[in-house]
């Protein structure tokens, strides 16, 4: 992978992101029938964002066990809201020393309501799958 330097054109940022987002696209797909068939038959998990972020540091394999294609209802405090480049809101849950424990990609019909968030709020979402990325669980359909 290429390092993004300030020498480096816009265009290859976008090559760089572009790369990330097909890794991520297949990573999906590749555990979507597991995920629907569970989702279908199991309860609901209420988990702190803080419990999740401790869970996949001790076993990443464990915890994506435990928690695919479960419909999670995550509580947190909020550090950030971002926008994804395809427009969807991403809320950060932060803990203890501003880290990361978990990012929420929110569904496009709570914009709104994220609209309204900030930072050191205290918030519970609805979130109908996961995943990990390279530093933090990724929480995916997620509704305020």
């Amino acid at each position: 992978m290429r390092k993004v330097t300030p020498e480096r054109s816009l265009g290859d940022r976008h090559s760089i992101r572009g790369s990330s987002g097909i890794l991520f696209a297949l990573l999906l797909v590749s555990c979507h029938d597991r995920a629907a068939e569970r989702m279908q038959t199991s309860p609901p998990v209420s988990i702190s964002a803080e419990e999740l972020s401790a869970r996949y540091r001790e076993n990443e394999s464990a915890a994506d066990e435990d928690y695919s294609g479960q419909t999670l209802f995550v509580s947190g405090t909020v550090m950030d809201i971002e926008q994804e480049e395809v427009g969807h809101p991403v809320i950060l849950f932060g803990g203890p020393g501003n880290a990361l424990l978990a990012r929420a990609e929110l569904s496009p019909a709570s914009r709104a309501k994220a609209i309204g968030l900030n930072e050191g709020d205290q918030v519970v979402i609805r979130c109908n799958g996961i995943t990990k990325m390279i530093d933090a669980p990724l929480l995916l359909n997620c509704d305020l």
